[in-house]
């Protein structure tokens, strides 16, 4: 006995654009125009008209070549779950407004029933957001979607209806959405493509504005850490405000080669914030400039030379510059002895040569 045609269970009053069931067979139904996704931001990513059109574009792609379509399944996918039957596929995807609108094809009896009975009211699509690739839809019950959808209705006389934020939803024809030229699909993608590089290029030109005003910024701090440690030096106000410093500063600070110094590794600008640091411990000392006739040791003993030295223990540079460490270290530890026991260097001398 052949099988009935089918019956298609339609409104008895005319719809806009509202969701309606079609048995195509005993075992099969259709959900005509169901949203199944609103553009907008999430989570960070922009879902806009362009990214809608690459979708359609995947979407149709794919199932011209090799009749894919997505599957429906009953809750999301997990890799800690089995694998998930479909309970039927998305097929006439299309933009309805500000949503991804589909039919839901190849639901069984059983499944249809159940939506219809409520137990899965709410819609949840599973994509590969930058290849703009729709590859399920999860039917959602008691878990709350995370784009919040009002579930799908269905009045007495069998049809299913959809209404968005209070007011029905235009829909198109299905057929308008799967016959898009070579041209068109053309057109779009490089359109999406040319939006995707414009952003693209905002995006890194914001990028750098930010990174450079955060880069002055970092350097303003610096140079007001450096003149502030210049003062705890106890350089003078005039020194530390002084244009050429500042310049000097300003500009080694813009290199960012490392500088080898013994065996470690500084930034110039903490190289010449040793010297000066070094420049002002002398000058604190009176030992950081050499008055017009005076003889000092050369930089190997110049930390063993004191500018109040007395007359007795004054050693010539040339001959600090022959000498030892031992024999420089005899010499302070003579200075020492006969400042404390009050005695003449040359005893004080021959007491540590003794011992």
């Amino acid at each position: 006995m052949p099988a009935p045609p089918p019956s298609p269970l339609r409104p008895p009053y005319p719809q806009k654009g509202g969701a309606t069931i079609e048995r195509a067979t005993h075992a099969n139904h259709t959900i005509h125009g169901v949203p199944v996704f609103a553009l907008g931001e999430h989570r960070g990513f922009r879902y806009d008209d362009a990214w809608a059109r690459r979708a359609l574009e995947v979407f149709h792609r794919l199932k011209r070549k090799y009749g894919y379509l997505p599957p429906v399944i009953i809750g999301h996918t997990s890799d800690s779950e089995a694998e998930k039957p479909a309970v039927g596929f998305m097929d006439g995807l299309r933009i309805v407004r500000n949503h991804l609108v589909a039919d839901l094809v190849g639901l069984t009896r059983e499944v249809y029933d159940q939506i219809r009975a409520g137990r899965w009211p709410y819609r949840s699509i599973e994509v590969i957001s930058r290849a703009a690739q729709i590859t399920a839809l999860a039917l959602l019950g008691g878990t709350p979607p995370y784009m919040k959808t009002p579930p799908l209705r269905f009045s007495e006389s069998g049809a299913a209806i959809h209404h968005a934020k209070g007011a029905e939803m235009e829909d198109t024809s299905p057929m308008e959405a799967k016959h898009f030229s070579e041209e068109e699909v053309t057109r779009l993608v490089e359109e999406a493509r040319a939006e995707e590089r414009a952003r693209a290029e905002e995006t890194l030109a914001a990028t750098r504005q930010t990174v450079e005003r955060l880069q002055a910024q970092a350097q303003e701090a610096a140079a007001a850490r450096f003149r502030e440690n210049l003062r705890g030096f106890g350089f003078a106000p005039a020194l530390v405000d002084m244009p050429e410093l500042k310049a000097l500063y300003d500009h080694i600070a813009r290199e960012s080669q490392p500088v080898r110094f013994g065996q470690t590794e500084t930034t110039t600008a903490e190289l010449l914030q040793t010297v000066l640091a070094n420049v002002a411990r002398h000058a604190a000392k009176d030992s950081a400039f050499v008055r017009c006739g005076q003889q000092v040791p050369s930089a190997p003993h110049q930390r063993f030379w004191e500018a109040d030295a007395p007359p007795e223990t004054e050693v010539p540079a040339h001959v600090l510059d022959r000498a030892s460490s031992g024999s420089v270290e005899r010499l302070n530890r003579a200075r020492k002895l006969a400042k404390e026991h009050s005695i003449s260097f040359r005893d004080a001398l021959i007491r540590v040569m003794e011992s």
